[in-house]
């Protein structure tokens, strides 16, 4: 990777002969928001008794005292994405009387998670317990948020070539930074709290959470897939480089799934052609898939690019490949194929190179469809 101060060579890593994508970033826009203090909603340049009045007047009656967006920005005193609520008066209230630890008030409120850029290359993605969609995007080194509708709310910004991500039942948002070989980890607002994985990983192209809160990184280029406990602390790693049972050769991605009680860990073993099986512990279980042939018609349950794993609601694997532009529906006990859906083209629900899938609660597969450069939902899985 070649990096300068007007362009940076980005080569992602999805296996389709040598490459499939390679892309150049002419540079990102500055953030334009205002800048100024956090809960300065009177723009006096000091957050005192008066700011609090007027953030109260407004909470109470909005229509009869306005905030522009430039104050709304600086009403969100405590980085969330909603701002001027009444969260945010709480915690200004609170820094007005203890000053000696006002808690995110002397922060300027051009902060880490206003939005300023577009979506580009959408990479992975993932859905929080309240919601919010996170997309990785590789080419604008951001993490976007999205409301349930995939509405855009908010950008993580200042990343290094962004490529896993997961969020935690606390909404701690984890980034697989393939700039900086580590997963670093972040809060609801925006800030860095630690870095994970320096020294072990060289790409972290997919991310994914167990029960007990631990981090699984697939390590793309170590053809391994890193534990980590909530701490930080490596755990175990999965897999080693080869072909065999239980070896990993350009492992993509990664599903944890309580089907049984147990866990079992699904691996996208792309460059195998095939899904491989763990227990909880690393302990290979078993593996199913093969290689398409090219040029052939014979594709159901075989692969040529697997990208992405997901598990629905009743228990069926779902298996993207980025390079046929469908997703199968198998067994995940013994792989046999089920059903499929997608197909290529630019339209509305038709696929070009998928990089990721995750399947919401109410059934619906949103899908980052990077060669379209969007985010959409393209199925809806109907209940049984």
């Amino acid at each position: 990777m070649e990096i300068s101060a007007r362009c940076w060579w980005q080569v992602l890593l999805v296996r389709v002969g040598l490459l499939l994508l390679v892309s150049c970033a002419l540079g990102l826009p500055a953030a334009t928001a205002a800048a100024g203090l956090c809960g300065d909603v009177d723009e006096n340049e000091v957050v005192d008794t008066a700011d609090l009045a007027l953030l109260r007047a407004h909470l109470a009656d909005p229509i009869a005292v306005p905030f522009s967006s430039a104050v709304k920005r600086k009403c969100n005193v405590i980085g969330t994405l909603r701002p001027c609520d009444i969260l945010d008066a709480v915690v200004l209230r609170r820094a007005i009387e203890e000053p000696l630890s006002p808690p995110g008030i002397t922060r300027s409120c051009v902060g880490n998670i206003d939005l300023v850029n577009s979506l580009r290359l959408p990479t992975r993605l993932t859905q929080g317990a309240d919601g919010r969609v996170y997309v990785s995007d590789a080419t604008v080194g951001s993490v976007f948020i999205y409301d349930s509708s995939l509405t855009q709310m908010a950008e993580l910004k200042e990343l290094a070539t962004p490529l896993g991500v997961a969020v935690s039942a606390s909404d701690l948002i984890y980034v697989g930074n393939n700039g900086r070989n580590n997963v670093e980890v972040y809060d609801a607002s925006g800030e860095w709290l630690q870095s994970i994985g320096e020294g072990d990983i060289q790409m972290p192209n997919d991310l994914a959470l167990d029960a007990d809160g631990n981090l699984y990184v697939v390590d793309s280029l170590s053809n391994t897939i890193w534990v980590y406990e909530p701490d930080g602390s490596l755990l175990r790693s999965i897999g080693t480089p080869g072909n065999g049972p239980g070896k990993l050769s350009f492992p993509a991605a990664v599903e944890i799934s309580y089907r049984s009680p147990a866990g079992e860990v699904y691996v996208a073993d792309q460059s195998n052609w095939r899904v491989q099986v763990f227990d909880l512990n690393g302990v290979y279980l078993r593996q199913f898939g093969s290689r398409m042939p090219a040029f052939s018609d014979d594709w159901q349950g075989k692969f040529v690019t697997i990208q992405s794993l997901a598990m629905d609601a009743q228990n069926r694997l779902h298996a993207a490949d980025s390079y046929q532009n469908r997703v199968q529906i198998l067994d995940p006990e013994t792989g046999a194929f089920i059903d499929s859906y997608g197909e290529y083209g630019r339209g509305v629900g038709e696929l070009n190179v998928p990089l990721d899938i995750y399947i919401t609660p109410q059934g619906g597969v949103v899908v980052t469809n990077s060669g379209n450069r969007r985010v959409e939902t393209i199925h809806t899985i109907e209940e049984p």
